[in-house]
């Protein structure tokens, strides 16, 4: 499992008090996630569902497992408010046309779905997934610092 996310049923039994207290938390691991100054390569071994679909979505370029598992949102299934970075990072990593699908639903997808709804960028045999993780990331750290955007998004984005 890549990573299931948070424990939805926690944070939704967990009251107001709870939430305050965590959301602060996500929000600082999405936002250091997507804004880190050098490239991220997420190698999506498993499951990446809730946050752990929203965490492998902050990354510069997210590579699946072929039939690793399933990957989406389902906070709102759950009844979990979802928090404002992590909205915008699907919106920025997902297709145009699936974006309120997927956010509304709550579905997950296959690694070939959700390639092409734009939560990954490629899937790969798992065996082959390290070493293509590891190529990406060489890939994108041979870029020459002046043309990565300020943001610290590489130029694949």
């Amino acid at each position: 499992m890549f990573s299931a996310g948070v424990d939805l049923p926690r944070l939704a039994d967990g009251g107001p008090d709870y939430v305050r207290r965590f959301l602060p938390a996500l929000h600082r691991l999405y936002d250091t996630a997507f804004f880190f100054p050098k490239p991220v390569v997420a190698a999506v071994n498993g499951h990446a569902i809730a946050g752990g679909c929203v965490l492998e979505c902050c990354a510069d370029r997210r590579i699946a497992a072929k039939d690793g598992g399933r990957i989406g949102v389902t906070e709102l299934l759950v009844g979990v408010p979802f928090p404002a970075m992590a909205f915008e990072v699907m919106r920025f990593a997902t297709a145009p046309q699936y974006f309120a699908d997927g956010i509304l639903s709550g579905a997950t997808y296959l690694p070939d779905v959700a390639l092409q709804r734009g939560l990954i960028d490629e899937v790969v045999e798992p065996s082959a997934l390290p070493d293509r993780a590891v190529a990406a990331a060489e890939t994108l750290a041979a870029l020459p610092p002046r043309t990565k955007p300020p943001s610290g998004r590489s130029a694949s984005r």
